[in-house]
C-alpha cells in the first residue's frame, strides 16, 4: 500500500517527466516551424541552424557545473527556478522580431532546463534500486522523446492556424505552471521525509572531480561515442529531416513531421527494452559496436535511396530511432567507469559532449547547404534547396556514425584488457 511519501514521489516523477517532454520539445521543434520562422525573422539556412542550436549553447556549458552542484545540493531549486527561467525564455522567443533576441530567448530556455535530465537521474538513483537504474534512465529518456513527438505533431497541425508565436507563448505558460506545481509538491514531500542536507561545495571536491575526469580516458571515449550517436536525434530528426523530406518526397508538413518523429518514437520504445536486455557490461559493449553500423546504414538509405512509398520511409525512420538505443548503454556504462562520488559529474560531462553534436553539426549542414546553393546570403534560400543539395550536405552524418563503431571497439578492447589483467 502506498504511503503519502511514495505518492508524492510518484507525482514528482510525473512532473519531471512533463518537464523532460517540454525540454525535448523546445530542443527539437525548430525543424517543424522552419518555414514560418525563417520568413518571420528573414533567416537563411546557416542562421536557422544557429537559432536552432542556440538552445544548447548555455545548456551544454552548464552540464558540468550542474553535475557538480547536484552532487552536493538539493535538487528542488534546480527544478523550480529552472522552469521559471525557461518560461521567460519562451516569452522572449515568441515575441522576437530579429535573430539575436530570438537566440537569447532560446538560450534562456536551455539554461533553465539544463539540469532537468541530471535531476531526473539523481532522483531515480535515490528512489529506485540499483538493478532498475538502467530501466529508469530508459524511461526518463523515453518520456522526453514521447513528449517531443506529441508536441511536434500538434505543432505541425496548428502552426498555420495559430502561428508559431502563440504556440511558444503557451509553452511559456506551461513552464511556469510546472514550476509552481513542482514547488508545491516538493514542499509537501519534505513534510513526510527528510530533506537532503545542503553541503557546501569545496574547492578540493571540485578539483577532485575534474582531476578524475581528466584521468579517465575510457570516459572520454564513451562521451565521444554518445556525441556521435546523438546525431540522428539532435541533427537529423531535430532540424534537417523535415525540410529534407518535404523537398525530396513531395509530402506535407504533417507527413514529414510524423516521419521525423518516428525517429524519436523508435528511440523511446527501444531505450527501456535495451536497458533490460543489455543489462551487463559484456552485452552493453557488444550493442555499442553493432548498432552504429545499423544506424549508419539506415540513415544513408533514407538520404540516398529514394522511395515513392511513404510508409517505407516511416519504417526506415522508426528503425533508425530503434537502433539509437545504444546511447542509453553508454550512460549505464558510466556507473562502471566512474568513481562513486563522481557519477553525476561524469554524466554531466557526457551530456556536455553528447548534446554538442547539435551545436557542431546543425550549423555545419546549414553551411554546406548554403554553399551548394551557390548563395548563402539570400533570405529564405533554405526553401530553394534541391534533393541533391541536401544529399551532399547530409553525407557527413552517416560517415560520422560509422566512426562511432571504431570508437566502441576501442572501448571494448580497454575493458577486455582490464578484465584480463585482473
Amino acid at each position: 500500500m502506498l504511503n503519502k511519501s511514495n505518492v508524492l514521489k510518484i507525482t514528482l516523477w510525473l512532473i519531471l517527466s512533463l518537464i523532460l517532454m517540454l525540454n525535448f520539445f523546445l530542443m527539437l521543434s525548430v525543424g517543424v516551424i522552419a518555414k514560418p520562422l525563417s520568413i518571420s525573422l528573414q533567416l537563411n539556412a546557416l542562421e536557422l541552424s544557429l537559432l536552432s542550436s542556440s538552445y544548447l549553447y548555455i545548456y551544454i556549458l552548464l552540464q558540468m557545473p550542474a553535475g557538480i552542484l547536484l552532487d552536493s545540493y538539493d535538487v528542488k531549486n534546480f527544478i523550480v527556478y529552472g522552469t521559471l527561467i525557461c518560461g521567460l525564455g519562451c516569452f522572449i522567443f515568441a515575441n522576437s522580431e530579429t535573430l539575436l533576441p530570438s537566440m537569447l530567448g532560446r538560450c534562456l530556455s536551455g539554461t533553465g532546463l539544463s539540469c532537468i535530465f541530471l535531476s531526473t537521474v539523481l532522483l531515480g538513483k535515490r528512489w529506485f534500486q540499483k538493478k532498475y537504474f538502467g530501466i529508469v534512465l530508459g524511461i526518463a529518456d523515453a518520456s522526453g522523446m514521447i513528449g517531443a513527438i506529441i508536441c511536434n505533431i500538434l505543432l505541425s497541425h496548428s502552426v498555420d492556424t495559430h502561428g508559431w508565436r502563440s504556440i511558444f507563448m503557451i509553452a511559456g505558460v506551461c513552464s511556469i505552471f510546472l514550476s509552481v506545481t513542482s514547488y508545491i509538491i516538493f514542499k509537501s514531500y519534505y513534510r513526510f521525509s527528510s530533506a537532503p542536507q545542503q553541503v557546501k561545495v569545496s574547492i578540493n571536491r571540485l578539483k577532485d572531480s575534474l582531476a578524475r575526469i581528466k584521468k579517465e580516458k575510457k570516459l572520454w571515449l564513451n562521451s565521444v561515442y554518445v556525441f556521435i550517436m546523438y546525431i540522428p536525434i539532435t541533427v537529423f530528426a531535430g532540424l534537417w529531416a523535415i525540410p529534407f523530406f518535404t523537398a525530396t518526397y513531395n509530402i506535407s508538413l504533417e507527413q514529414a513531421t510524423f516521419a521525423s518523429c518516428l525517429v524519436l518514437l523508435g528511440t523511446a520504445v527501444g531505450s527501456p527494452f535495451a536497458g533490460k536486455i543489455f543489462n551487463n557490461t559484456e552485452k552493453r559493449l557488444k550493442a555499442m559496436q553493432i548498432f552504429p553500423l545499423i544506424v549508419s546504414t539506415l540513415l544513408a538509405t533514407s538520404i540516398y535511396i529514394y522511395t515513392t512509398n511513404y510508409y517505407v520511409l516511416c519504417l526506415l525512420m522508426f528503425m533508425l530511432g530503434l537502433s539509437c538505443c545504444s546511447i542509453i548503454q553508454s550512460y549505464a556504462l558510466i556507473s562502471e567507469l566512474s568513481h562513486p562520488e563522481s557519477i553525476n559529474t561524469n554524466i554531466g560531462f557526457t551530456n556536455t559532449l553528447s548534446l554538442a553534436s547539435a551545436v557542431v553539426f546543425q550549423p555545419l549542414v546549414g553551411i554546406l547547404l548554403d554553399i551548394y546553393a551557390d548563395d548563402w546570403s539570400v533570405p529564405y534560400r533554405y526553401f530553394e534547396y534541391s534533393r541533391e543539395d541536401y544529399q551532399q550536405a547530409l553525407c557527413v552524418l552517416p560517415i560520422m556514425i560509422f566512426i562511432a563503431c571504431g570508437i566502441a571497439r576501442v572501448i571494448a578492447r580497454n575493458f577486455t584488457n582490464k578484465i584480463n589483467i585482473q
